[in-house]
């Protein structure tokens, strides 16, 4: 919900968001149900494009609809063999990009708000060497992982985008 929140603020004008959706994926299912609850509590309208096969996936990505002012990537790792596309695609069409996984945005999506995997596996690799050291797992402390937001400049220039100052 956050991360929709962030892109609201950072596109202008943002009232239709076109979300490329794999409906085998539970991943992407899960995050369906949280995005839909996110929109409408953000007065967004989502406009959701079914895909099955590779060749529909570079379709949706290709034709991504005029009356859009945004795209939303569903976190999952599904899209991973499609992200060059999924970067490209939006960036040729200036058509900005809010993705899960903040490596996206070093290679060009407009905008991330998630896990920083770096960080995450660093959290994985402490607990895991203090569990080969005798720690007992369930003495280890709970711990969530930090979420970050960051913005592609380069990107949204490119695109025609201004951030406002408040973000």
């Amino acid at each position: 919900i956050k991360g929709l929140e962030w892109f609201k603020k950072a596109v202008p004008g943002l009232k239709k968001l076109y979300v490329p959706f794999y409906p085998e994926d539970r991943s992407n299912n899960l995050s369906m149900v949280s995005l839909k609850q996110a929109a409408e509590m953000n007065d967004l309208e989502l406009v959701i494009k079914e895909v099955r096969t590779r060749r529909e996936i570079e379709n949706a990505l290709e034709n991504i609809p005029k009356d859009v002012q945004g795209i939303w990537e569903l976190a999952s790792g599904f899209w991973a063999p499609y992200l060059e596309k999924f970067i490209q695609e939006p960036i040729r069409q200036q058509v900005p990009l809010s993705v899960a996984v903040l490596t996206w945005v070093k290679m060009g999506s407009f905008m991330g708000y998630g896990l920083d995997l770096q960080s995450s596996g660093k959290q994985a690799s402490r607990f895991a060497h203090k569990i080969l050291k005798g720690n007992s797992p369930t003495s280890l402390p709970v711990e969530l992982n930090e979420s970050f937001l960051s913005f592609n400049l380069k990107t949204a220039k490119t695109i025609g985008l201004t951030i406002p100052d408040n973000v």
